[in-house]
């Protein structure tokens, strides 16, 4: 019988596809979530109410003996309000931490992490472009210490961009979905000079397998590596995805460019430290990408 994952943010967009990606490997997986009405085929799959405290997610590892955890769950905002700091705190750095300990605790082997390209503004090795990107670089700082005192290999997977059929974020391709549906609305965008690093969601759990498959298989490269990240072949400004978006829906947006300036410390061209995960490559173009979006379509 082989030992479980523990999974987080299973609810969540990329956690959504992953779930069933990982049943098909036959790989007993426990959900940790706050939810209860999670749908997913439930072969293999137990989920479980996240403990109340420390305590409680020690005693669960020492009962259900994970091998592993893939964390995903995160608080995430491009603009906090001072209301969301105390959800960011306990999502992005409290929550991984208690996992983390656990997984010390109860000799749990391997730990990936998602992280973000904007931790590392402008390529940087430690520059957070907002607070959401400092909280995810403070749980990093946090990984040093307990890789220190353990044995267990803690590696990071830096995204910068996601999409693919399911998605309801407030992300770009469903807000110009939503515009298409609805042409007597104008959209207000930046001067759309940004580069556009998106990945669609197949490439991207791909991407989260193969470094799963790594840590179990304790590859060299885990040793020599702690951050990895997934970024497209082909980059497109922001403008450039909406003529492409455009040309695949047949029809115009009608978006005003220029009509918003950018944000602070807007990221004009994504850049990540670390390495692109060995072995990995995008399968899914962006046309290919858009087209399976727009019709609702995963295979």
């Amino acid at each position: 019988m082989k030992q479980p994952i523990i999974v987080t943010g299973a609810s969540g967009f990329v956690g959504s596809h992953l779930i069933p990606a990982l049943q098909k490997e036959k790989i007993p997986l426990i959900l940790l979530s706050h939810k209860k009405d999670l749908h997913f085929d439930k072969a293999g799959v137990e989920v479980v109410p996240v403990p109340e405290d420390c305590c409680g997610m020690i005693e669960l590892f020492q009962t259900k003996r994970p091998v592993g955890v893939i964390h995903l769950a995160t608080c995430f905002a491009p603009v906090h309000s001072p209301g969301l700091i105390p959800d960011m705190i306990r999502s992005n750095i409290e929550f991984g931490t208690i996992l983390t300990e656990a997984s010390v605790k109860n000799g749990v082997k391997w730990f990936l992490n998602i992280g973000t390209f904007w931790q590392h503004y402008e390529g940087a090795d430690y520059d957070p472009v907002n607070l959401y990107a400092a909280t995810k670089q403070a749980l990093e700082d946090i990984f040093a210490y307990y890789r220190h005192v353990s044995d267990i290999k803690i590696v990071t997977l830096c995204l910068n961009d996601t999409f693919g059929p399911g998605d309801t974020r407030k992300k770009i391709f469903p807000l110009w979905k939503e515009l298409a549906e609805h042409p007597e609305k104008k959209m207000q965008m930046s001067p759309g000079e940004q580069i556009m690093d998106i990945l669609y969601i197949d490439d991207v759990i791909s991407g989260i397998c193969l470094l799963k498959e790594l840590l179990e298989n304790e590859a060299p490269v885990i040793s020599e590596q702690k951050i990895f990240y997934l970024s497209a072949k082909e980059r497109h400004s922001l403008r450039e995805t909406a003529e492409i978006f455009e040309k695949i829906l047949g029809r115009k947006l009608n978006i005003e460019w220029g009509g918003r300036p950018y944000r602070e410390r807007e990221v004009m061209n994504p850049t990540c430290t670390g390495i692109l995960l060995p072995g990995w490559e995008n399968k899914f173009s962006l046309e290919d990408g858009i087209f399976k979006f727009l019709n609702g379509d995963s295979k």
